[in-house]
């Protein structure tokens, strides 16, 4: 398989949407969401994997974590959907009706599969905010383990990303800081030098005498426009160059106020596994022309619940297209867009 990009090779666990938000005790404002689409019945323990955050089909929040993941204050490893839960992610700017997906990394050829790609991978560029020593580690009932620490130096906040040593060597990258409580066990958002605190990382393996350190790092240029996500309802040929197929919207698709066009970038799926991408759409006519409506409306005549579904022809650089496929449409655009969201 070739690696075109680092997202190659990632795999999609699910997605879950934000709903609200909700006072816990010991962990402060958690937030509600309903899990949409996935496959998180099959896939075994979500919790601490990797997520990202939508919000209108724009990403504005990349390399955050699931650390928490609770129903009735009961901790949850799996879920179906739609199923409700409480959840923390490390951004504390989460807004009703934002999009959070759920990912597995690929093992970076050559290097650790628990360090993420892109700019985590540049520990030249890290800002040292504050480091602690782990005390003790504690089970609390419903969340994953309680990090008990004295702050040695720096600060720590909530939301802050973290790295766990171990003997000077690092056991957990890109982790996130996702709740912290002060000795009494109220909630708090930080802890300065002298101060102890109990810390949520979303990461089972802390032991005794590891040091958690918070960092920073600048943020990124660029980020994406997601479109629809297509699924491939039949094939219609295909060149040496690209493949054309039929390609229903999925309605869980995040984009909003972004088609599918010619010219527009794609990463192509194949059972929720990322196989291509940096591909182009050659071919796609407007979804409002004769063509397209008219195969719409035969849909709809035929009382296929499906019908109901935008159907769009497209031509894609990637003639290995197959009919269990599906395509993520996105553009790329400078990150500053993303301030106002």
């Amino acid at each position: 398989m070739r690696r075109d990009s680092i997202w190659v090779g990632e795999y999609r666990r699910g997605v879950i949407e934000v709903r609200g938000a909700k006072e816990v005790d010991g962990l402060g404002r958690l937030h509600k969401g309903w899990i949409i689409g996935g496959g998180f019945i099959a896939d075994g323990d979500i919790r601490g994997e990797r997520a990202r955050l939508f919000r209108d089909g724009v990403l504005i929040g990349e390399d955050l974590r699931l650390g928490i993941l609770i129903r009735k204050l009961s901790p949850l490893s799996a879920m179906g959907f739609p199923s409700r839960c409480l959840l923390a992610i490390g951004h504390g700017d989460l807004r009703k009706g934002d999009r959070i997906e759920v990912y597995s990394r690929p093992a970076a050829s050559g290097g650790d599969p628990a360090l993420v790609p892109g700019y985590q991978d540049r520990p030249d560029l890290r800002r040292e905010l504050g480091r602690a020593e782990i005390a003790e580690v504690a089970d609390s009932p419903g969340r994953l383990p309680v990090a008990r620490v004295g702050s040695s130096a720096g600060r720590l906040a909530v939301g802050d990303r973290v790295r766990v040593l171990r003997g000077g060597r690092p056991v957990a990258e890109a982790l996130r800081l996702l709740a912290m409580a002060d000795p009494g066990g109220r909630p708090v958002g930080d802890v300065s030098a002298g101060g102890g605190a109990s810390l949520y990382l979303g990461f089972p393996d802390l032991r005794a005498g590891d040091t958690v350190v918070a960092f920073d790092v600048p943020p990124p240029a660029r980020t994406e426009h997601r479109a629809n996500l297509l699924g491939v309802r039949s094939l219609k040929g295909a060149t040496p160059e690209a493949a054309y197929a039929e390609a229903t919207a999925d309605t869980l698709s995040p984009g909003a106020g972004l088609q599918p066009a010619v010219g527009l970038r794609a990463r192509v799926l194949r059972r929720r596994v990322v196989i291509a991408d940096g591909r182009t759409i050659v071919h796609c006519p407007d979804r409002n022309s004769a063509d397209q409506a008219m195969r719409f409306v035969l849909r709809s005549a035929k009382g296929n619940s499906a019908g109901a579904l935008t159907t769009y022809d497209i031509g894609l650089t990637f003639p290995e297209l197959q009919k269990i496929d599906e395509i993520e449409v996105y553009r790329v655009i400078p990150a500053e867009q993303t301030l106002d969201r």
